[in-house]
């Protein structure tokens, strides 16, 4: 990896790569503060225009939701409480930092995983989305639905993003939503865990960042 990178900066080539979102949000195993039910985590905020909530838990102290933590111990939640086909949705939300901002060209992909407890079974539809600058296409998003989900299993995802010139030196916005149940009025919970970045990938991702950030002529050291 970091041999690609300094022969693209030799050749004076831009060093596109695909870069992990997850290693750049706060709390993305919910696991901040220590709870069992509920409190609300840190980094993040909430939002949106239905009846709804948000916050972390300790799926492991309520054995009948039939749910364990994808990473760590804790796992965030979002209800919304606005029923079928409202329109109205419920977010976790957080603007990441990024060093000197989004690149054009790069691709940011954010990995994340969603369940529904057995205890709060009723179906919901979810959206995971990244959104850049203003502009009207600046965005990139993955829509689902807890419909077919066995009760405490996880399914993962990612949704990724190439941002355009009006991105460059932009820090994108994370949304994590539940849009709702999928039929008939009340409650539904959907569940989220964003894995941990494993360190190797984070230590790649610090080679490349310090590649673009002025560190080419030490790599070009090396490779002499």
């Amino acid at each position: 990896m970091k041999r690609i990178l300094a022969l693209l900066l030799l050749a004076g080539l831009p060093a596109v790569a695909d870069i992990s979102l997850n290693s750049y949000v706060l709390n993305p195993s919910f696991e901040v503060p220590v709870t069992i039910c509920c409190n609300f985590p840190s980094g993040w905020f909430q939002g949106g225009t239905a009846q709804g909530d948000a916050g972390n838990w300790n799926p492991s102290d309520f054995p009948a939701a039939g749910l364990v933590a994808l990473s760590g111990q804790q796992v965030g939640y979002i209800n919304n409480y606005s029923g079928e086909s409202s329109g109205d949705y419920w977010s976790l939300f957080q603007t990441l930092s990024i060093p000197s901002g989004m690149v054009p060209g790069n691709v940011y992909t954010l990995t994340y995983a969603v369940a529904r407890r057995a205890d709060i079974p009723d179906a919901a539809g979810f959206r995971v989305q990244i959104n850049g600058s203003n502009c009207p296409t600046c965005y990139a998003i993955t829509i689902g639905s807890t419909g077919s989900y066995g009760p405490g299993t996880w399914h993962s995802y990612s949704v990724s993003y190439t941002p355009q010139t009006n991105d460059a030196g932009f820090q994108p916005t994370i949304y994590l939503v539940n849009d709702g149940r999928i039929a008939g009025p009340g409650l539904a919970q959907v569940d989220f865990d964003l894995p941990v970045p494993e360190p190797a990938a984070i230590l790649l991702l610090g080679f490349y960042l310090a590649g673009l950030t002025g560190l080419g002529g030490a790599l070009r050291r090396r490779l002499a």
